[in-house]
């Protein structure tokens, strides 16, 4: 199979090659394959690699792009390619310029594990089906339930332990729709987050933030103990705010008193020798026990926080943009004087 300006010694090093290859030249004539090139021809496209031919009108339309595209300086790869007439064979394809003008391919074939990958896929695409059948059918259900528990609240023989019940019942309907929500809301963040970083500013992140949190619970008093004027930049995305407006809300929820204090400070710091800015939020709500700190992040976690994927969330949002997020006491060693929640996200330029 020596083809012309290739001695036997250079043919020799093709044919001990494990992937398939072939050289075209500038003029997109084959000059050189290799015998693993030349079985991938016979047994996958069904023609017989012959030196001279012309690649465009006798490759595959994929090979003879990525060789074209190659001559002209460009280098070209795709994954878990089909050959022509092979349905159940892969090949991962690269094609590089070479010295002198034309082009070389390397074929590697890749069917085990483009298959897996196929069926991994085919297994998340069903998974999610059930998931956004099961959710909407679900919330059908919790709207028929929500309407008899509302008519049963406009009964006028209804004892205070009867009506206390059926607020409880409205309330778990309620939360199960939440539930319901926060699932789709996890998919779509685990799926897009962190995918397109744009520079943003934390101090008007917090600002709105905070006046969101202080519009449905007007019992929130939100303190910003930072000069919001001075800009301090962060790479984030519209999914930012699901951090700090959850934490504010949870500071609210779980805070006993009249009056819901939230103190939000921000700093930077230095850690692992790249800078962050830090942002602590505390509240003065009923703490979380030493010995659940680290489980309120786990994805259905069930703590004195109550159950749900809410910090989980926050927790997958601030990995995504390569922060850490941990809680401590407010008053260190005493649990139940509350909690200060922090984020530390890594600082954009100025």
């Amino acid at each position: 199979m020596t083809c012309k300006g290739y001695g036997d010694g250079q043919q020799g090093l093709l044919d001990n090659m494990p992937a398939g290859i072939i050289i075209a030249d500038r003029h997109m004539k084959v000059a050189a394959f290799n015998n693993a090139w030349s079985e991938i021809c016979r047994e996958c496209m069904g023609k017989k690699m012959e030196r001279g031919a012309d690649i465009s009108a006798s490759m595959d339309e994929e090979v003879a792009k990525m060789l074209a595209q190659a001559i002209h300086g460009k280098k070209a790869e795709a994954s878990c390619h089909q050959l022509e007439k092979a349905k159940d064979r892969y090949f991962d394809l690269i094609a590089v310029p070479v010295m002198g003008g034309g082009a070389m391919l390397m074929a590697v074939e890749s069917t085990k594990r483009c298959q897996e990958m196929k069926a991994l896929e085919a297994a998340k695409s069903e998974v999610e089906f059930y998931v956004d059948l099961m959710s909407h059918d679900i919330r059908n259900f919790n709207q028929v339930t929500m309407g008899y528990i509302e008519l049963l609240q406009l009964s006028g023989a209804l004892s205070d332990v009867e009506r206390a019940y059926l607020e409880k019942a409205r309330k778990g309907v309620i939360d199960s729709n939440k539930l319901i929500d926060n699932i789709k809301k996890v998919r779509l963040i685990r799926q897009f987050a962190g995918k397109k970083l744009a520079r943003m500013d934390l101090c008007r992140i917090l600002v709105e933030d905070s006046r969101e949190v202080g519009g449905v619970f007007p019992k929130a008093r939100i303190s910003l103990g930072f000069d919001a004027k001075e800009p301090r930049y962060i790479m984030a995305d519209e999914y930012v705010h699901e951090i700090f407006r959850h934490i504010m809300e949870n500071a609210v929820k779980y805070d006993p008193h009249p009056e819901k204090l939230i103190d939000v400070t921000l700093k930077p710091v230095k850690r692992d020798g790249r800078d962050y800015w830090s942002v602590a939020i505390a509240d003065h709500g009923t703490g979380i026990p030493d010995e659940k700190k680290s489980a309120i992040f786990e994805r259905m976690s069930r703590t004195t926080r109550g159950a749900g994927v809410g910090l989980s969330i926050v927790s997958v949002i601030v990995g995504k943009y390569g922060g850490r997020i941990y809680v401590e006491d407010r008053v260190k060693g005493d649990p139940s004087q509350g909690s200060v929640f922090t984020v530390e996200l890594p600082r954009g330029s100025e």
